[in-house]
């Protein structure tokens, strides 16, 4: 069993020589070390500080007391964007972690999120 090269159009594609099983290869990605940003002050606009990524994980830490409203590329405000109780859970496709903005109805409040590249 070897592979052979069947295309270069949209780079080197393989397939098994027997088979004809395509070989599928993935670009690696690497993640950041898990990180915290608390929002000291209730009603304020936070941008997570600037990290080339493919995305990130956002989490609202279970312990908040308040939601947490997300912004994409834009401040983040009440009632506008993606709202999160303490646990909630979600995933971003952006280029930097700067994009995310924060905004704490209950000061002390901590969004946890890891990017992913």
């Amino acid at each position: 069993m070897g592979f052979k090269k069947i295309s270069t159009t949209f780079g080197p594609l393989m397939a098994d020589e027997d088979s004809g099983a395509l070989l599928v290869t993935l670009a690696p990605y690497t993640t950041g070390a898990p990180l915290a940003k608390t929002c000291t002050e209730a009603d304020n606009d936070y941008a997570l500080s600037a990290q080339a990524c493919r995305s990130i994980i956002i989490n609202a830490h279970p312990d908040n007391a308040g939601l947490l409203w997300i912004g994409v590329g834009a401040a983040a405000e009440e009632d506008k964007g993606t709202p999160l109780a303490g646990g909630d859970r979600v995933g971003v496709s952006v280029s930097n972690a700067s994009m995310i903005h924060v905004l704490a109805k209950t000061a002390g409040d901590k969004l946890c999120y890891q990017w992913v590249n």
